[in-house]
């Protein structure tokens, strides 16, 4: 059995995910859901539980996404909730609804030129990170070798700043202020560290970055490079953690050489792009690619719709391995159940190596 596989059953996976991810002739592409705001939305509607309750409460949040690895029987459950964490905790205001996840409402800070004032979060005592870390421990007591891996999430630096300071002061400080914009990344990014650390020490298997701020269809490849590439490295080299799972969602081709070459990144969750032309730029490096299955059509399409775009995608793996067949980005609340499984069920199909379509 090769070095790659043993190492990767190190970290929970079955050796046949394992193989899957290596293309093992005979193994299977390996499945991933993103469901943070789906989860959420089909246990309040499973319990009548608030959103926002669900959302503060450790043993409702983490049961409403193991309810979704026991639902579809998927390996690999990330612990994504929504993306306003860190910036909750630095004092900015959310908009919370009954069944689905809260949405940014009002900034920490109004200005860039307010940046001093922010005072660092503490994750064991801030916001709603405390309750991540319960679920970490919780993951740790009552569900560890269950035959999942409980992956943690936290905020990008980009994301997390954008909500902090609100988006649209964000991008314009990139271009009038890149001093200030530089110095509250740098505070946020010291928490990105810290709270990713303390859930790994509470119990979690690994730690993913969902960073949708920094997708080519929100900022150029050049503010990529200069506002988002040297946090994700300082993150990635200070999380103790072996590989690092790091999202963007929108159109990301541009910035996929960039992307591929910060350090620990061990697998790239991609929305939009050309995959045959993404194996390309990975080459023989081990970065795994994960994604591209639209959203949209599993939520809106039927199900040999879905049952489609899946094939397409398995298609342009082709032969590589190196491939998670994932939806693009989180479940929508309410996407139909039977185009979940069809796409599961079709990646098992068709998804078998060496993949010939």
């Amino acid at each position: 059995m090769s070095l790659i596989v043993e190492g990767l059953k190190k970290y929970g996976v079955s050796e046949e995910f394992a193989k899957g991810l290596t293309a093992t002739p005979g193994s299977t592409v390996p499945t991933l859901l993103l469901a943070g705001g789906y989860s959420v939305n089909e246990y309040f509607k499973k319990t009548g539980i608030s959103a926002k309750e669900i959302v503060s409460n450790a043993n409702h949040l983490i049961k409403s996404q193991v309810d979704i690895h026991y639902r579809f029987k998927v390996e690999l459950l990330s612990c994504l909730v929504d993306l306003n964490i860190i910036s909750e905790s630095f004092g900015a205001k959310l908009y919370y609804e009954k069944e689905v996840l809260p949405m940014p409402n009002k900034p920490a800070i109004n200005s860039l030129s307010d940046v001093d004032e922010l005072e660092i979060p503490d994750p064991k005592k801030d916001g709603r990170m405390p309750v991540i870390l319960d679920c970490a421990k919780l993951y740790r007591e009552k569900y560890s070798k269950k035959g999942f891996i409980y992956s943690g999430v936290i905020e990008g630096p980009l994301t997390a700043a954008s909500n902090v300071v609100g988006i649209e002061n964000l991008m314009r400080g990139m271009k009038k202020s890149p001093t200030l914009v530089h110095k509250l990344m740098k505070k946020v990014s010291e928490v990105c560290i810290e709270f990713g650390n303390a859930q790994i020490e509470n119990g979690l298997d690994s730690v993913g970055i969902a960073e949708p701020t920094a997708s080519s269809t929100v900022i150029s490849p050049e503010f990529f490079k200069e506002f988002c590439v040297p946090y994700l490295k300082r993150i990635n080299l200070k999380l103790n953690t072996m590989g690092i799972f790091i999202h963007i969602c929108g159109y990301t081709q541009p910035i996929i050489e960039q992307w591929i070459k910060i350090p620990k990144t061990l697998i790239i969750s991609v929305d939009d792009v050309d995959l045959k032309e993404t194996f390309k730029s990975i080459g023989k490096k081990f970065i795994i690619l994960a994604g591209n299955v639209s959203t949209t059509s599993l939520l809106r399409g039927t199900p040999q719709e879905v049952e489609d775009i899946t094939k397409n995608c398995l298609s342009e793996v082709g032969e590589n391995g190196k491939y998670i067949a994932s939806p693009a980005c989180d479940l929508a609340p309410g996407t139909p159940e039977k185009n979940i499984i069809t796409f599961i069920n079709t990646c098992k199909k068709y998804g078998k190596f060496p993949i010939n379509l």
